[in-house]
């Protein structure tokens, strides 16, 4: 259950709406590190794509830092294992009939959900859903560089 309330503003959004600028808070301190992590050895090959597909983005919102290289890793293991669940799933069927005919769901099932509790778990460690980014405080941009967005406003 995530936190009562609603969502914070992003600072930028706060800023345009001239939303009380004295209760705004001050960027966090930024990551000291300046290269992004290497993938750790012993990935499979869908972890290693999940990697490559999340890494270069956590790091450019100063989330990725040496520090959280297990547990990316962690959730990149999570996501290969989801993967394998699911396809054995496709190819077998949710249920299967045990010799005194009864119908029982297949042990993948359990295993499927326990890895997607857990996929959850670090989704919202790294903000890699809409609702985590939100509630995050992530590293300021450099106020010089606008987006395109911010040059529609002047």
């Amino acid at each position: 259950m995530g936190k009562p309330g609603p969502l914070p503003k992003d600072h930028h959004l706060r800023v345009v709406d001239n939303d009380n600028k004295n209760r705004m808070k001050p960027g966090g301190p930024k990551p000291s590190q300046v290269k992004k992590p290497i993938m750790p050895p012993g990935l499979d090959p869908a972890a290693k794509r999940e990697w490559k597909r999340v890494a270069d983005p956590l790091f450019k919102l100063g989330v990725l830092t040496e520090l959280d290289k297990v547990n990316l890793a962690i959730y990149c293991q999570l996501i290969s294992k989801f993967e394998r669940y699911e396809k054995t799933l496709e190819e077998k069927g949710e249920i299967y009939e045990t010799a005194t005919g009864m119908l029982k769901p297949r042990p993948e099932v359990a295993m499927r959900d326990n890895c997607l509790k857990e996929i959850r778990q670090f989704v919202k460690m790294f903000g890699l859903s809409h609702d985590a980014r939100c509630r995050m405080e992530l590293p300021q941009a450099d106020s010089n560089e606008l987006n395109e967005f911010e040059s529609l406003l002047d």
